[in-house]
């Protein structure tokens, strides 16, 4: 027969399943474009995580401020620490230094703000 549903087991199962589920606050990154990319030819610019949360994050043109054209987009569930590099629809940012930048919350909080190429440095104000 058939094994009757037994409450303990469910919270159980729940307890578990936090273990492994995502519980970083998302954190909103903003880049400066390092070349021109037209969003209305299909030209996209997107983030790159690793060493902590892999993944692909799409970025959304935000509007022209001191003097750079600037990008938007948000990563939810960040882990407290992961690294991160940039890439558009053409190709990664290249450099040196582009897969050098780390995310740290304690640190930079839950907005940051990057210069795309040859400018590894994570701010935590728009430069």
């Amino acid at each position: 027969g058939c094994t009757p549903w037994n409450p303990t087991d469910k919270a159980r199962y729940h307890a578990f399943i936090q273990d492994f589920a995502p519980s970083g606050e998302s954190v909103l990154v903003h880049l400066a474009e390092w070349e021109m990319c037209e969003e209305s030819r299909g030209c996209r610019y997107s983030v790159h995580t690793f060493s902590g949360i892999d993944g692909d994050h799409p970025l959304r043109y935000e509007g022209a401020h001191n003097g750079r054209h600037w990008w938007v987009g948000e990563i939810p569930n960040a882990p407290d620490s992961f690294r991160f590099v940039f890439k558009n629809t053409r190709a990664w940012e290249g450099g040196l230094g582009q897969f050098d930048r780390t995310y740290a919350r304690t640190g930079h909080g839950s907005e940051i703000y990057a210069l795309g190429r040859g400018d590894n440095q994570v701010y935590t104000t728009r430069p």
